[in-house]
């Protein structure tokens, strides 16, 4: 390297910053990744910048346990809402007071739910627990079971119907109609009415009234005569004549299977997950989200001993995934849907890490994180790949992700349990900068995420903690709900040259912006705990220095962005060196650039 001192010394710089690489030696990687790295990004291209703070949203928290699943709720007409679920009981936030209703309990504990707006209905699945909706009002079942017990016919007395009929009746509830009951006994009447006893009461308490069908004279469909307003009476008498029936029994009105998976696609819910049926994907009827056929559904050909793990859309194909493989469900009708096997080799672990990033899914699998482009996948967490190794296999559906479109970054929670070996819940994120192509961990620890895109909303992202009732803002305000953020980065081993030279330092020169934190930089060389000095970037807000003395108020970039030369001692010499930054920061920190001036000895080596 040419002297770019004018005093003889060499001068070795760091322009720019990138992301972590584990995966290469430290001696290999490239001169601006670095082999550890936290809580810092990449938000400004080329700088290391102190990861943005977060905020609780709600102030009291809903208890001890973490939360298990939630969605933002959009309702035309309506104010936006967070729904979580939380140690069996399901709560509604509302944004002005941000704080949490319950709207719902006696569920399963432990369930993680998953859900989906539809048709301005929140579905909402756990897999144990039987499917619920909200409509922003009540909390019910999804879909209504049919009643079991027929009606009976007798003779009214004088009335309008002659000929042969039967009957049947169904439960009503304000978002859907049930299926038919039994048929009734047969009547054969002459100039006279019917009168029915038997008609069951629901024992769902969405259901608010009873339809009552009958067949024409000698006929064999059941159509509408009329309804009993309420959920109490069991008697009706029928004395409606046969040009005033009105349309046909409710067929094909089934209620869902019970699953974990949820998905809106082709204008149909589709649901995955089913513990009896594992490769099994169920579908509703057209336009209706609470009735689903028993014979819409398709078995998906996975390999043995694969189930189906996550669903989810990927432009006009609806991707299910298992373990091993996704497979696309392509076609417009229950007549023309078809499965086909994708290119990619691998499945996902958890469906909370699949997100659609761009024109692709990125998600986890047991091998790393991928992108899957509806054809094939691709390895995107090469330089992470000893990271990935570090989750709990035990915990892998743990893992949840986010992408906060607004920054460019993928977020996965992971439980990491060679940090922690006793860690059951997520303890670290390791985010993906797709505007850098770099990865970088955070200390967050996430349950699920929430990315606000939807009408009324501006595309923030709110975390849910894996351990207690609360939400996060994210990307708010410098501190961690208070507490100072700690960060660090960790170099390469850069030999600047050979490596065989003894390089001597001389100076360290910074460009930074600690803004009152203070950043202590470590300097070693070789490893050995013998050639290495410790210097502390002064805190200060105060205008540009160069040492200890002002060198302008602009040049640099202005107020708060400091330049210092720090001398090394004599015992700095080696034939690699490393420096780590860290930080307790309690306002913004960046980074700009480094550098080190050294003077290399081709005939002294180190042995």
């Amino acid at each position: 390297m040419p002297d770019q001192t004018g005093s003889g010394l060499l001068l070795f710089q760091l322009a720019r910053f990138s992301g972590v690489n584990r995966r290469v030696s430290k001696f290999l990687i490239a001169d601006d990744q670095c082999t550890d790295i936290l809580n810092f990004t990449f938000d400004e291209r080329g700088a290391l910048t102190k990861l943005a703070g977060y905020v609780k949203w709600n102030s009291s928290s809903l208890g001890a346990s973490g939360m298990l699943g939630g969605e933002r709720y959009y309702k035309t007409g309506a104010t936006n809402q967070f729904v979580e679920a939380h140690n069996g009981s399901l709560y509604k936030g509302t944004d002005g007071a941000q704080t949490f209703t319950s709207i719902a309990s006696g569920f399963n504990a432990s369930a993680k739910w998953r859900m989906k707006v539809n048709r301005d209905l929140l579905f909402m699945l756990n897999g144990t627990d039987t499917n619920r909706k909200w409509d922003g009002t009540t909390v019910t079942k999804m879909g209504l079971v049919a009643p079991v017990s027929a009606p009976t016919a007798a003779d009214g007395g004088a009335g309008t119907l002659s000929g042969t009929y039967t009957w049947k009746y169904t439960y009503v509830a304000a978002t859907v109609e049930s299926n038919g009951s039994p048929i009734s006994n047969t009547l054969v009447l002459a100039g006279k009415q019917a009168s029915l006893t038997g008609i069951t009461v629901s024992a769902d308490t969405q259901v608010t009234k009873r339809r009552i069908y009958r067949t024409l004279a000698g006929g064999t469909d059941w159509k509408y005569v009329g309804e009993i307003a309420d959920n109490t009476t069991t008697v009706f008498t029928d004395n409606v004549a046969d040009a005033s029936l009105g349309a046909d029994i409710p067929i094909d009105k089934d209620p869902p299977p019970l699953g974990k998976y949820v998905e809106a696609f082709k204008n149909r819910l589709w649901i995955a997950g089913d513990s009896v049926n594992p490769r099994r994907l169920y579908f509703s009827e057209y336009f209706e989200p609470e009735a689903w056929p028993v014979t819409f559904f398709a078995d998906i050909p996975m390999t043995p001993g694969d189930e189906i793990t996550g669903i989810k859309v990927l432009g006009d194909v609806l991707v299910c995934y298992g373990h091993n493989t996704p497979f696309l469900v392509i076609g417009e009708t229950p007549f023309d849907f078809t499965v086909k096997r994708s290119f990619a080799q691998t499945g996902t672990e958890s469906d909370r890490t699949i997100q659609l990033v761009e024109n692709a899914h990125i998600f986890l699998s047991r091998f790393g994180v991928y992108a899957f482009d509806g054809a094939v996948s691709k390895l995107i967490s090469d330089d992470i790949d000893p990271l990935i190794r570090e989750i709990g296999t035990t915990y892998l559906s743990n893992t949840a992700s986010g992408y906060h479109d607004k920054k460019k970054v993928y977020r996965l929670a992971v439980t990491n349990t060679t940090i922690n070996p006793s860690a059951t819940t997520n303890n670290r994120e390791y985010v993906y900068d797709l505007r850098n192509n770099a990865w970088f961990i955070t200390d967050r620890t996430v349950a699920h995420y929430h990315h606000l895109d939807g009408p009324g909303d501006s595309g923030q992202l709110f975390s849910a903690s894996p351990t207690i009732g609360h939400l996060f803002q994210e990307d708010t305000g410098d501190t961690a709900d208070g507490s100072t953020i700690h960060c660090l980065w960790s170099s390469k081993a850069y030999t600047m040259g050979v490596i065989d030279f003894t390089k001597y330092a001389r100076h360290l020169l910074f460009w930074a912006s600690p803004n009152e934190n203070a950043l202590t930089v470590s300097v070693t060389f070789d490893d050995d705990g013998t050639h290495g000095q410790t210097f502390t970037i002064p805190a200060s807000s105060a205008l540009p220095v160069y040492g200890s003395a002002l060198y302008g108020t602009s040049i640099y970039g202005g107020p708060g962005v400091v330049r210092t030369a720090n001398v090394f001692g004599t015992k700095m010499f080696g034939r690699y060196v490393q420096v780590t930054m860290e930080t307790n920061a309690n306002k913004p920190v960046k980074v700009y650039n480094m550098e080190i001036s050294y003077r290399a000895n081709p005939n002294l080596r180190i042995r």
